[in-house]
């Protein structure tokens, strides 16, 4: 008898599935049982998406906002009532925990919702004050690229990839979405959804790339004269070279990259609520979410209390193991583990070493390590993983502005600037720390998660640049046009 065949997840190009010449197996990257048949574009499969994302412009940035936004309303309300489907979807090609899956779906509903709310603000035009005598008015209006392309990652699989598709679509533009080859499955199902909201064929288009193809595949779709913005969530080494690739071609872009996210404790901060919220905000989603807390920051004379709070709240006999999301992403934090406790780190929450059935697999003991310092990997390095460090600054015969002048210094010693939280009692305090530290978002008395879609999402420094969200977000998918307008008509200009 021979074994069933496994379903094909294709390509969706003009609002329809459009098979390839290839196909790949996708393989859970933890169970390694193959999950579905993926379509493996070629240079001319990926032509075609781009030419019907080209041919659907013109007609989806006539169509008025309110249309748009209608379409984004029924997209959201689809998106509530097939939850089952994607969360079914994303589960089965890796392994997720079901409540940050269906976090993931009411998000993105939100977020949907949240850009057609933001429409009429973020599209509105300016007539500014120019030095004309009054002889002429300029009109600034904003207007969309064309072709986005959006490069969406597997880790908050619906809330990553949303974005990157509603917000450019929103304003007019029309998408190419290459998908991650981890989670192409799931990726794809916002064509069909979104062709049943009333999108026009040709305005979403999906592709998938073969792992090894990716690379090639990537650079060929950026340097197409027809895409006119890439945007792209990852780590900070790919963005690096999507940053490049895109510079060369004279395509803005959005890059949404990696965080070593700081939560500093200020001498009055509230203990046991930050312990709590240091092991929810550190080891959410196994600590494969881009803002997770990587590094406390606190004075020495809380260090004691603050070990027996979280000791409280975690007991060592029953450790905490988190599945990551494939075993070469364990092994990678696994090492830097290893590093930092064979130079003294010191593990303050959890058991170190893993368990030797861990071996090989994709799945870590949850830990904070206390006594880190600067000669270690993890100081520097994102881990990706459920691990986060406390760092002690010496407060003992120190004014509290030194010490508070230590805490922001070493929450800015780093290459990324994504997310920070200060815990204190005194919010006018927390503020003024708030202004000092090199971060794109600051969260005061709440931990370093938060996606609120009203509000610019981005990062500083290695983190990248550009912003999702909120009206900057959808205006940052627009480019100006100022247009000129005499009030008395042309007229003749001196030619001598």
């Amino acid at each position: 008898m021979s074994a069933p065949t496994l379903p094909l997840i294709p390509n969706w190009i003009s609002a329809a599935p459009a098979p390839t010449s290839r196909t790949n197996t996708l393989v859970h990257p933890n169970t390694l049982t193959p999950v579905h048949r993926v379509s493996a574009s070629s240079s001319a499969e990926l032509d075609a998406a781009l030419s019907a994302a080209q041919v659907a412009f013109p007609g989806w940035a006539a169509t008025p906002y309110s249309k748009r936004r209608e379409v984004l309303l029924r997209a959201a309300a689809l998106l509530r009532e097939r939850a089952d489907e994607f969360v079914k979807s994303w589960q089965s090609e890796m392994d997720v925990e079901e409540g940050f899956a269906r976090f993931n779906v009411m998000t993105s509903a939100g977020m949907i919702e949240e850009l057609a709310a933001g429409l009429g603000e973020a599209l509105k035009g300016e007539v500014p004050q120019t030095n004309a005598d009054g002889s002429s008015i300029t009109l600034v209006t904003r207007e969309p690229f064309g072709v986005c392309l959006a490069l969406v990652p597997w880790n908050a699989a619906l809330i990553l990839s949303i974005r990157a598709i509603a917000t450019p679509l929103a304003v007019g533009n029309t998408v190419v979405v290459r998908s991650s080859e981890t989670v192409p499955g799931t990726h794809y199902l916002w064509g069909p959804l979104f062709a049943d909201a009333g999108l026009p064929a040709g305005a979403l288009n999906i592709v998938h790339t073969a792992r090894e193809d990716t690379p090639k595949m990537t650079a060929e779709l950026i340097a197409d004269r027809r895409v006119r913005h890439v945007s792209f969530t990852g780590s900070s080494p790919v963005g690096r070279h999507i940053g490049r690739l895109a510079g060369e071609n004279l395509k803005p872009s959005i890059l949404e990259l990696g965080g070593k996210s700081p939560m500093i404790l200020l001498p009055d901060a509230d203990v046991q609520t930050v312990a709590n919220n240091i092991l929810f905000h550190a080891w959410a989603n196994a600590g494969q979410v881009c803002m997770s807390t990587e590094r406390v920051l606190l004075p020495s004379s809380l260090a004691p209390t603050l070990s027996s709070a979280l000791a409280s709240l975690h007991s060592p006999n029953t450790p905490k193991i988190a599945k990551l999301f494939s075993p070469t992403l364990a092994t990678r934090v696994r090492a830097l583990v290893d590093d930092a406790v064979s130079r003294g780190a010191k593990v303050l929450v959890g058991s170190w070493p893993p368990a030797k059935e861990s071996e090989g697999k994709a799945e870590l003991p949850a830990v904070v390590l206390g006594g880190v310092t600067r000669e270690m990997k993890i100081w520097e390095e994102e881990t990706f993983g459920p691990v986060t460090v406390v760092v002690e600054v010496k407060d003992e015969g120190k004014k509290e502005e030194e010490v508070e002048q230590e805490l922001v210094q070493w929450a800015n010693d780093s290459h990324y600037g994504l997310a920070a939280s200060i815990y204190t009692r005194d919010v006018g305090r927390a503020l003024l720390v708030a202004k000092r530290l090199e971060s794109g978002m600051v969260r005061i008395n709440a931990g370093t998660i938060a996606d609120e879609p009203s509000v610019a999402f981005g990062g500083w420094k290695d983190t990248g640049y550009g912003r999702f969200n909120g009206i900057e977000g959808l205006r940052a998918f627009t480019q100006t046009k100022a247009v000129l307008i005499p009030f008395n008509g042309a007229h003749l200009l001196p030619l001598h």
